[in-house]
């Protein structure tokens, strides 16, 4: 039987940015409906068409919240923006976009995970602390 890897939503993966934070929390819900179906034996197409999901929200991801940098003048925009480009790489290189019937799904979802948790404790909190203290320097509320 296959190995359930569970995730849910914490208090603990919020960066302080409502925008984020929401993004943040579809994107878990994606990875979870692709876990759900691969543990259903969900036809593969379906599986499919969730990956394919998965990374065009994730690319919306990562544009909105790049724009959200450049909003406010991140100055690790830069290194930022590498971060991303080499997590849709490696989704990429996960998927397989050619011939899906070689996916292993059990290796996405714990790629999925990992690349969850480090990325939006790591990277995107420095973004919101950055941005809150942007906001309190300013005087906004």
């Amino acid at each position: 039987m296959e190995k359930v890897l569970t995730l849910e939503w914490k208090k603990a993966y919020e960066v302080g940015n409502f925008e984020i934070d929401a993004e943040h929390k579809i994107f878990l819900h994606i990875i979870l409906k692709i876990q759900k179906a691969y543990v259903k034996k969900a036809p593969v197409s379906y599986l499919e068409a969730l990956v394919s999901e998965l990374i065009k929200y994730a690319d919306f991801h990562f544009c909105s919240e790049e724009n959200l940098m450049r909003a406010v003048n991140y100055p690790d925009l830069k290194h930022h923006h590498e971060v991303h480009k080499r997590l849709m790489f490696q989704l990429n290189e996960e998927v397989n976009t050619v011939v899906f019937k070689y996916i292993n799904f059990h290796t996405l979802i714990e790629f999925l995970y990992q690349w969850f948790l480090e990325h939006t404790t790591e990277e995107d909190k420095k973004l919101a602390v950055y941005i809150q203290n942007k906001d309190r320097t300013n005087g906004d509320s």
